[in-house]
């Protein structure tokens, strides 16, 4: 017999139950990365968590004999839904056993919890914020996940939501770039070389983490106008662009962040990240002090592996070379800091322009994650 409950988030226990869940999960997992648990529980308490400014969240357990074997979160993301004119409610966080009858408990009641906020449809998984990972792993469980920019999940997960009736909303692919071995195609520099003579553009590098700080939020400016037609964008609101900031802070190299400017103005943006998964495997969700130790240390060391979160120029400069001459700095850059290996993150099949221009590159997809979606009235 399962019953779903309602997460109480002044219950310790209960929160702890709902945290704990992966972790015996995707024990002895080695493509798993365990969340911060610290990380999990700021998403649960909304004094903590800038999306609870201007959105709401509920949280929920499927329990069995008293026995936690899946959960859910249920986000009404009003800012994503103004944007878009959508009536959509979100999931994320969605955990279970392989057992179809655990899924199909825990979506019978996000349904009624969409429909009882006048909701129409079920989209997910789907974070908090952009800098949440997207969906479902359907392929590419031989890889490591990375960090928590993507989720890993073990392959039934995709039979469990089309069994109750989900279908794809876009498939998000991931790539590796073997930097070490990469020989760029002519075509690269010259168009970079185009770039900055017919258009004055260049790319201004960051060398020390205070000025990285300084300049994250025009960053975060430039992101949000820059993918303004993705299907997943949303305007930043202040608070997250600070609450951005502050996480940019603990996993940023600065010389792996540029920014593409015309004169004064900063027109792209290209974010990548050292890559922390041994870090975060071994710190197992909790940062200890040698686990912070560890931490400080790597973030010390030259990265062999880089995850390249986003790529954005705005679209009066699309046609300018401005993605070329970034790319071509950022090779330069990795050649510099011995990086071995880049991941290029989740780039949607909606994305057909940087789709075709890493195919042409020779870039070739690693994972894919699904977004699902569900009509519930």
């Amino acid at each position: 017999m399962i019953t779903v409950e309602a997460l109480d988030l002044a219950d310790k226990k209960a929160v702890a139950r709902f945290i704990n869940l992966p972790y015996r999960l995707y024990a002895g997992c080695p493509q798993w990365v365990p969340p911060l648990r610290a990380d999990v529980r700021r998403l649960l308490t909304p004094t903590q968590h800038p999306f609870y400014t201007h959105s709401a969240a509920d949280f929920f357990v499927a329990l069995e004999h008293d026995r936690v074997v899946g959960r859910i979160a249920l986000l009404e993301h009003r800012l994503f839904n103004a944007q878009h004119g959508l009536k959509q409610a979100h999931f994320y966080l969605f955990e279970a056993e392989n057992k179809p009858h655990v899924a199909e408990a825990l979506f019978a009641r996000a349904e009624a919890w969409a429909r009882g906020r006048g909701l129409n449809a079920l989209l997910g998984p789907k974070g908090f914020s952009v800098l949440d990972g997207f969906g479902v792993l359907i392929n590419g469980f031989e890889h490591r996940q990375m960090m928590s920019l993507t989720t890993y999940n073990h392959p039934y997960y995709a039979e469990l939501l089309e069994g109750v009736g989900f279908r794809k909303h876009v498939d998000l692919v991931s790539c590796y770039l073997d930097i070490a071995t990469f020989q760029p195609p002519a075509w690269l520099a010259e168009l970079a070389a185009w770039a900055q003579a017919e258009h004055g553009l260049y790319v201004r590098a960051f060398s020390r983490m205070q000025t990285l700080v300084q300049a994250a939020p025009d960053i975060l400016r430039v992101y949000n106008q820059a993918l303004a037609q993705n299907w997943e964008y949303y305007p930043f609101p202040p608070q997250e662009i600070a609450f951005a900031t502050e996480q940019f802070q603990r996993i940023a190299q600065p010389r792996l962040m540029k920014a593409l400017k015309h004169g004064p103005t900063t027109v792209g943006i290209f974010v990548a990240f050292p890559d922390l998964t041994p870090v975060l495997q071994r710190a197992r969700g909790q940062l200890s002090p040698l686990s912070l130790i560890d931490l400080l240390l790597a973030m010390r060391r030259r990265p062999r592996t880089i995850a390249i979160g986003a790529l954005g120029v705005l679209p009066a400069y699309r046609l300018c070379g401005g993605n070329a001459l970034l790319f071509a700095q950022l090779l330069k850059t990795a050649t510099e800091l011995g990086v071995q290996r880049a991941e290029l993150l989740q780039i949607p099949d909606t994305a057909l322009e940087m789709r075709r221009d890493l195919a042409t590159l020779g870039v070739k997809p690693a994972k894919t994650h699904r977004v699902y979606v569900k009509q519930v009235s």
